[in-house]
């Protein structure tokens, strides 16, 4: 009979630590919210979950380069409104200087006023973010625009499109190359603008010169092309336009990756609530009748003891 008793309260023994078990896993999970806490708690499922944190830290850096490609294609797109809007304060000033009868320190005032609306150009052109040149290409650490010999500016970038990655193997471009805007000679000596054989700056520093030297008929001539120069930056500005929607666009897609990704991680991990607080209950009865079970066992070898004498 003892053998029986013991035997008897060893399974109850075991049930109780089951119970208690079962006790602290489902405490573990309601206070955490998760119903994987450790790998143990589900050696298939935590594979899958873990695939599915790194999904969710890919979404969420890729949002951060999207959001960061955004900001530097905003800067690009900025300077180049005011380029364009630069350049069409000077084909005004030409209107204004091509008059046989403007006295010449009007003339010189005007020639002074697009040197100066120039220098704002190469400002606009020389735009950094966070320390990296907009218009210098892939050498973004170096200013693209530096003055030369009096009345020339150099440039001292490539001819290439600073690009972001925007998914799996794809990126979109958030700059556009100097060389390509200001109509300078790429690395193959060709030119952007058609019919044009001369860089923004020398254009401008000889309408300046036009100017000051009342020389109409060349006037006339430098306005065709500082127009050309403003539809250019037009051009440009439509361009990168284009690149900003694709920005946004992949931006929204990443977001929504994030949404479900999140979404199928709380199936795979997050824990239903009221079904773990339904369990738990069950539990903590089941816990409690094993309980006075084994406190009641624990007194039969005594009672058998009293029935044999």
């Amino acid at each position: 009979m003892r053998i029986a008793s013991r035997s008897y309260i060893d399974n109850l023994s075991y049930g109780l630590a089951r119970a208690s078990q079962t006790l602290q896993r489902l405490s573990i999970q309601l206070s955490s919210a998760k119903r994987v806490t450790k790998a143990s708690d589900d050696p298939v499922g935590v594979g899958e979950i873990l695939r599915r944190h790194a999904d969710l830290a890919a979404a969420i850096s890729r949002q951060r380069t999207i959001h960061a490609g955004l900001r530097t294609a905003g800067a690009g797109d900025a300077a180049l409104d005011d380029i364009g809007v630069g350049l069409g304060k000077i084909s005004t000033l030409i209107i204004q200087a091509n008059n046989s009868s403007t006295p010449a320190p009007a003339l010189r005032a005007i020639a002074n006023e697009v040197r100066s609306v120039a220098g704002k150009i190469r400002d606009d052109a020389n735009t950094s973010v966070a320390g990296r040149y907009l218009f210098a290409g892939l050498l973004d650490q170096t200013m693209p625009f530096v003055e030369g010999p009096p009345g020339t500016i150099t440039y001292q970038g490539d001819s290439s499109e600073q690009n972001v990655p925007v998914a799996p193997g794809r990126t979109t471009p958030v700059t556009i190359a100097g060389d390509y805007l200001l109509n300078f000679e790429d690395a193959g000596g060709e030119r952007a603008i058609a019919g044009l054989d001369k860089d923004a700056f020398t254009v401008l520093e000889e309408t300046a010169q036009a100017i000051e030297d009342k020389q109409l008929t060349e006037l006339e001539q430098l306005s065709e092309e500082v127009e050309l120069l403003r539809d250019h930056a037009v051009q440009c500005r439509a361009k990168m336009g284009v690149y900003v929607q694709r920005l946004q666009a992949a931006e929204n897609v990443a977001k929504d990756h994030e949404v479900e990704t999140r979404r199928m991680l709380g199936e795979s991990e997050d824990v239903d609530i009221a079904q773990a607080v339904l369990e738990l209950k069950s539990v903590e009865l089941t816990y409690q009748a094993a309980l006075l079970a084994v406190g009641q066992v624990a007194q039969l070898p005594t009672l058998f003891e009293v029935a044999y004498r």
